[in-house]
């Protein structure tokens, strides 16, 4: 009875429909499915981290900076410290609105400055502090100016009271020159271009980009003044008359571009420092390093920290190509020339237009990598024009002498020049070009390529003029 019992009831257990063991069957697969996945997710987040660190480490072991504090620089007493009188002087002077549109007009028209020479006067008392502290700064060895987190948006460092206070300068120059006061204008540039050598101790593009707009501020006016510039020599006994010795030491401050160029390589440096925060931002490693703000996370918009952390390898990957054009960047600001710069510069980064994959494993080059090589190019057209001002000043010495221009530049050397300098523009080591045999004789670089028609040249030009008079 109980042997019957036990048989109806194992009758009447239902068998396994057949698609339930398809979903275990299913559910076996989707879990070695995830296995898998997961183990090629580790090991593409192995592999890329391994590769960002080799980036880093290749970096390092050259001895560039990468991290913040590589940038620290020894402390300045303050007696020594130029930046302090900087500082001071962009807060000392207070133009109004016309005023400094005026003196921003006046770089476009320089020719004005006689027709203006009443509101400029005007300027140049109400910038008389500021004018001194500048001039002081120049004879100063040093300059810390105490910013580790310096930006192109930092409130601490006034970049446009810089600017004009520079503007300010050249005006002063300008006005000195056409007063007959020749010996103020000429140490007036050579306070600009001081100016311009003290700022580079910031290490950024920004601080480099005023260095380059003074050196320009000062050509422009060496342009304008070199043809009437008053020079004395021993039988001259006129006070406002430049010496030689004043007109010497412009060009040796001219022909000096150490500072500058330097600067412009350690401003890349930073940059790339920069990228490198943006990099351990956008993959969690912060670090403590915090020299860079970013307003919202570099990461598609709509993506959640699923998809984040899911292509975070991506993004390391996409680091790695970052840092190998940051470095490519730095070798290119490194180079003499232009058409060298050129040639070690980094292919171009994908456009904003990449879609798929692409896209996705580029997406933090697509945010950070900003576009420098139009920067880059823009700093040759003023080492262009820096050089063939010291070379017209060195002109302007021999002509005092001779009274005639010389007939090769190589005659300057090397009583008025210590060598002809290059052409920045050139990629066969010629100098500065000079041709004294046409009705408006100049000075030239063969400039840059023209982009829309390469097989053209933009050359620079440096007008001279004959018959300079002599005192």
């Amino acid at each position: 009875m109980t042997d019957n019992r036990e048989q109806n009831s194992v009758n009447q257990v239902e068998p396994i429909p057949v698609r339930y063991w398809w979903f275990k069957r299913i559910a076996v697969v989707a879990v070695m499915l995830v296995i898998v996945l997961g183990g090629l997710r580790w090991w593409w987040g192995a592999k890329a981290h391994e590769a960002l660190q080799a980036e880093i480490d290749r970096i390092k072991v050259t001895g560039q900076p990468l991290f913040p504090e590589d940038f620290d620089q020894h402390p300045v007493p303050d007696d020594q410290n130029a930046a302090l009188l900087l500082k001071k002087a962009v807060t000392v002077f207070n133009l109004t609105d016309e005023q400094t549109a005026l003196i921003g007009n006046l770089r476009k028209n320089p020719k004005e400055i006689s027709e203006l020479s009443k509101e400029i006067q005007e300027i140049i008392e109400a910038t008389a502090k500021a004018r001194k502290l500048v001039r002081s700064a120049r004879s100063l060895p040093a300059a810390d100016w105490d910013f580790k987190n310096v930006g192109l948006s930092s409130p601490a460092f006034k970049f446009m009271l810089h600017q004009d206070l520079m503007r300010i300068l050249q005006a002063a120059a300008l006005y000195f020159h056409n007063q007959g006061k020749h010996t103020e204008a000429v140490e007036t540039l050579r306070d600009i271009l001081a100016y311009g050598k003290h700022l580079e101790p910031l290490r950024t593009l920004l601080a480099t980009l005023l260095d380059i707009h003074a050196s320009d501020l000062v050509s422009e006016s060496v342009e304008e003044v070199v043809s009437t510039l008053r020079i004395a020599d021993v039988t001259t006994t006129a006070k406002q008359s430049s010496s030689r010795a004043q007109i010497k030491a412009l060009i040796k401050d001219l022909s000096d571009e150490r500072a500058l160029r330097e600067g412009l390589v350690w401003s890349f440096y930073r940059e790339r420092t920069f990228q490198f925060e943006a990099i351990h931002l956008a993959t969690g490693k912060q670090g403590g390093l915090g020299i860079l703000t970013i307003g919202s996370q570099p990461t598609p918009q709509g993506w959640g920290i699923g998809e984040y952390l899911l292509f975070k390898p991506a993004f390391e990957l996409d680091g790695v190509r970052i840092l190998q054009q940051a470095t490519a960047m730095v070798e290119a600001a490194a180079a003499p020339n232009w058409p060298e710069a050129r040639r070690r510069l980094p292919p171009p980064h994908g456009p904003p237009t990449l879609q798929g994959l692409k896209s996705a494993s580029r997406i933090l080059g697509r945010f950070i990598i900003p576009s420098f090589i139009n920067t880059l190019e823009t700093t040759y057209k003023p080492l262009a024009r820096r050089r063939m001002a010291a070379v017209a000043l060195a002109i302007r010495l021999y002509e005092m002498d001779h009274g005639k221009l010389p007939e090769k530049l190589d005659d300057l050397v090397p009583k008025y020049l210590p060598a002809v300098p290059a052409d920045p523009f050139a990629d066969d080591g010629r100098k500065i070009g000079y041709r004294p045999d046409i009705d408006k004789s100049v000075l030239y670089s063969v400039g840059p390529e023209d982009k829309k028609d390469p097989t053209k040249r933009k050359s620079v030009v440096f007008p001279l003029k004959s018959n300079l008079p002599k005192e």
